[in-house]
């Protein structure tokens, strides 16, 4: 009994205090044990493939797609560019080419009916873009996209 007459003597504010102490180290625990258990995200997403070389597209004969320049006309691996088009439309088709490397689709950053943005992949040189489609067609720029190294500072 003498126990529990102490207890009725202590402050509310000190009672107050070591709860919230308490309450503050339990979610401390519970806190860093969460974020130390791995989580696991699966997209349920399914990728949508990309037209298939195979595919023939059927062009606008009064509107013709057009690869015109590239902006810059220099890059570095790993860079993006801008290449400016017209009616390309607004889904990648063919196969894009730096002379003889093949521009891989995960590369294709953006394609709109007025331009492509690309990254360079690691492969490439200094040549004009191509884009090859429908078997034996080809559209080209008007420019040389000019590869430069890291450290390049004349052209």
């Amino acid at each position: 009994m003498n126990v529990l007459s102490k207890i009725n003597h202590v402050p509310l504010k000190y009672v107050a205090g070591m709860n919230i102490a308490i309450l503050v180290m339990a979610v401390t625990f519970i806190s860093i044990n969460t974020i130390d258990q791995t989580t696991e995200y699966r997209s349920q997403a399914t990728e949508s493939p990309l037209p298939s070389p195979i595919l023939t597209i059927t062009l606008d004969s009064k509107n013709p797609p057009q690869l015109l320049t590239s902006d810059p006309d220099w890059a570095k691996i790993g860079d993006a560019l801008l290449v400016r088009g017209q009616n390309l439309g607004n889904i990648p088709f063919g196969q894009l080419f730096l002379g003889n490397t093949a521009i891989p689709h995960q590369n294709i950053v953006e394609w709109t009916s007025d331009y492509i943005v690309i990254t360079i992949p690691p492969q490439a040189n200094s040549n004009p873009l191509t884009l090859k489609f429908n078997q034996d067609q080809i559209l080209q720029t008007s420019n040389t996209i000019r590869i430069v190294e890291l450290n390049q500072t004349e052209f």
